[in-house]
């Protein structure tokens, strides 16, 4: 699945430079790979939330100011973001609101009220379809400023209910609620002793760190971090430490044995709190096996016999190049996102353990194969697609990567085929305007779905060779 996550700027009194300097170079980058590289079809959008909150001064913006910067970041009138709670209670009760709607309703239904939520994250997401009796909440004061903070995760095992994870955390100020942290794809949060907050961030071909923060009065003041940055021009990494206990910059360039010294000491310099969440829904309890299977029972409108009988699983492909990784095999997962009146939307996504050429300036990711819309005579495919667009929109922009009308054209240097050969179905497409341009080789076979995945840059760069076992 593929959704649409928020960068949401901390409440913090420092301001931390090093990650300014990645937002403005994953903008300018993403804007280079669209005009030179992909041409996608995927039409895209990228909403920035900053949260400016003055610690000197105890200064929050009001609800006018926050009115007027969500009415110039998107139309969207029933978008619900965190500053329209005014209370922890509206926060739980939208939440098990939209945990009714999700066991009761068809996935349209859901999704058309789960994505007006701004606390819906990809790891809210996640949470929901396989750890949804685990899904909790607390109020608990951190800081012991008598102002008490939100705490949404998942318990622990029934061993230990106490070893959960926090994914997200909220204060309330003046009566408007407000976001401390959110976990991601890519990094994660952890709550000290004494208001100590760890985060952990890894993003490719960018910078790997972790930092220290202290938690008072609703803001996160950075105390220390250690981290590596990746110079790509160079093929390697420099690895640096800062302290934060003056306004002076602490900056120290580290070898590669002092980072790993100095990354072990920090992550294990505190005392992690461990806590007891209230549960959504304290009387539904599922087996191990039952958290395995599909949620709810799945009645696709199209029957492609392209594309795979069996949906929500993961498949094994063989592995002939996968950048420089040496693997024998790879999975494959095929998840459902959500039916139209004339056809069926999936995600498909290998899954690997991370690696540096997964994602091509931190911004392309190699691993998601696509999302496709599936009728009954067609395959249509966006690339790197945020939001589900409606049905129409899907087949207007998208890619036509299966049909059993062959087809050979050029749009604006975007070269497309597709060729018919017995029960195989090949669509590739590559970007004649530069040599080392994009491309892609998919590969559908009648009753056994993608059975042939290739895609990489031109001269064999970081290329990806899959092959669906029989």
């Amino acid at each position: 699945m593929v959704l649409k996550i928020t960068v949401v700027a901390h409440l913090s009194k420092n301001v931390n430079k090093r990650s300014m300097r990645f937002f403005k170079l994953k903008k300018s980058i993403l804007t280079a790979i669209i005009f030179t590289c992909m041409l996608c079809a995927c039409a895209k959008e990228e909403k920035t939330v900053v949260d400016d909150v003055s610690a000197e001064e105890g200064s929050i913006a009001t609800t006018e100011e926050a009115a007027a910067e969500e009415s110039s970041v998107t139309p969207n009138t029933s978008y619900k973001y965190i500053a329209d709670y005014k209370s922890y209670d509206e926060l739980i009760e939208d939440i098990k609101n939209l945990l009714d709607i999700y066991d009761s309703s068809d996935s349209d239904t859901f999704w058309d009220e789960a994505m007006q939520y701004e606390w819906f994250t990809y790891l809210v997401y996640y949470n929901f379809i396989k750890r949804t009796d685990q899904l909790g909440y607390l109020q608990v004061d951190i800081d012991g400023d008598g102002v008490d903070e939100f705490l949404l995760g998942t318990t622990g095992s029934e061993d230990d209910s106490y070893d959960g994870n926090i994914v997200s955390m909220f204060t309330i100020k003046n009566g408007i609620v407000y976001t401390v942290f959110e976990c991601g794809e890519r990094d994660f949060y952890e709550i000290y002793e004494n208001s100590i907050i760890g985060h952990g961030f890894a993003y490719p071909n960018s910078e790997y760190g972790y930092e220290g923060s202290k938690y008072e009065a609703g803001c996160l003041e950075l105390i220390e971090e250690v981290f590596k940055e990746a110079v790509i021009e160079e093929h390697r990494d420099r690895y640096y430490s800062t302290e934060y206990a003056s306004q002076e910059d602490t900056t120290r360039e580290l070898t590669e044995e002092e980072y790993d010294k100095a990354m072990d000491e920090l992550e294990h310099k505190y005392n992690i709190q461990k806590f007891q969440l209230h549960l959504f829904k304290e009387n539904r309890k599922r087996s191990d096996d039952q958290l395995n299977e599909p949620i709810r029972e799945i009645e696709p409108i199209a029957n492609n016999p392209y594309f795979f009988k069996d949906i929500e699983k993961e498949y094994i492909y063989s592995v002939k190049l996968f950048f420089s990784e040496d693997i024998k095999e790879v999975p494959v997962k095929v998840a459902y996102i959500k039916s139209f009146e004339s056809g069926d939307v999936y995600s498909l996504s290998i899954q690997h353990e991370d690696c540096t050429e997964r994602y091509y300036y931190d911004v392309l990711d190699r691993f998601d194969i696509g999302t496709f819309y599936v009728t009954n005579d067609s395959i249509y495919l966006l690339l790197q697609c945020e939001d589900i667009p409606d049905e129409e929109t899907f087949i207007s922009e998208g890619m036509l990567v299966c049909s059993e009308t062959d087809m050979d054209e050029n749009n604006d240097g975007l070269r497309q085929k597709i060729e018919n050969n017995g029960d195989n179905c090949c669509f590739s497409y590559d970007n004649t305007l530069i040599e080392s341009g994009f491309y892609s080789t998919y590969k559908w076979t009648k009753e056994k779905g993608l059975t042939y995945f290739r895609s990489g840059y031109g001269a064999e760069g970081s290329p990806i060779e899959i092959m669906l076992d029989e």
